[in-house]
């Protein structure tokens, strides 16, 4: 009740969507899971399957820059997730069980490097996931057991009941799954309490002290559960590709999956979808421009980044404020 005597719900507009909006998104899910059937091109498929995948590695990075750490070595977990899902299954383990497993041990490395680590702000913890991911190379180059500089070839395929996964339609049903779960998880982490709290370690770590938030657990929790979600996508990203090597874990990958998550927007948790889209279509679309491709795709990144700080996503805010500049001149 408010001080007046009213029900807060007539005070307060209802923010509930209109009839036409509750359609929006159970049509675009049905769209979405139809998209094997509309695409007959293979290779169109296999680019959505990457937008996905990119997806649950890129909205990881933003949960982390949620704290304001920087996650540039993204290539470590998912390194990490591959090799123990890939070593697990030819020693005879179920996938859906080296799924999972994957993802903890991801999580498990965060968690012992990540106290310290996440000490260090700014540049700084940037740069020393990066040359993790590069230590990590080096290991899985020297130490048995990990396939050596050739990795691993012919990695066994999910099967289901003994069936196992035939073409690609399976994989993209199972890449979305995971990409659902990962969206849907930190959404609800986003609107949780502990979400709350982790938006005012974002904002100053001097203000959530004051409010009692202990800010080096909550930065750590952060990191692990990103690390977690990473690993999984590891684990889809060996048996999809079927072999793996210890030089496509290196910074190439981190700084396409960190350049996703930015272009999206690395401050809204549908950047990264949105930044996987674009930046994955976009050079698709430039073949005709066989000479200029990498000139324009630079230059589309430019300009992104120079009139859209806040990625794609804040496009339409940036259209707004360019009217009402129009409207007052």
């Amino acid at each position: 009740m408010s001080r007046k005597g009213l029900p807060i719900s007539q005070i307060v507009p209802s923010k509930k969507l209109s009839f036409k909006r509750q359609w929006i998104i159970p049509v675009v899910i049905v769209l979405v899971c139809l998209i094997p059937v509309l695409v007959k091109n293979p290779y169109q498929l296999d680019l959505v399957i990457w937008i996905f995948l990119s997806t649950i590695f890129a909205t990881s990075v933003y949960q982390v820059a949620v704290v304001n750490r920087i996650l540039f070595g993204v290539s470590a977990f998912i390194g990490i997730g591959a090799y123990i899902s890939t070593v697990l299954v030819l020693n005879g383990v179920s996938f859906w069980l080296a799924l999972p497993l994957a993802g903890l041990a991801s999580a498990g490395v965060a968690y012992v490097i990540g106290y310290p680590l996440l000490r260090v702000g700014g540049i700084y913890f940037a740069i020393i996931t990066w040359c993790f991911a590069e230590v990590l190379i080096t290991f899985y180059k020297i130490v048995p057991g990990f396939g050596g500089i050739q990795g691993f070839h012919y990695i066994p395929s999910p099967s289901i009941f003994g069936n196992e996964f035939s073409g690609q339609v399976p994989y993209f049903y199972l890449v979305l799954g995971l990409m659902a779960i990962t969206l849907g998880f930190f959404y609800r982490l986003r609107k949780s309490r502990f979400g709350q709290d982790l938006k005012v370690i974002g904002s100053s770590d001097t203000l959530a002290r004051a409010l009692g938030i202990n800010v080096p657990r909550y930065r750590l929790l952060c990191f692990v559960i990103a690390a977690f979600f990473i690993g999984i996508g590891g684990s889809f990203y060996a048996h999809y590709m079927s072999y793996i090597e210890p030089y496509r874990f290196g910074i190439m990958l981190s700084s396409q999956m960190f350049a996703f998550s930015v272009i999206g927007g690395l401050g809204n948790l549908w950047g990264g979808l949105i930044g996987s889209t674009a930046m994955i279509l976009i050079p698709e679309g430039l073949h005709a421009f066989e000479y200029m491709r990498q000139v324009i795709y630079g230059a589309v990144i430019i300009f992104v980044m120079v009139l859209m700080p806040g990625g794609i996503i804040s496009l339409p805010h940036q259209i707004r404020l360019w009217r009402q500049g129009r409207v007052r001149g």
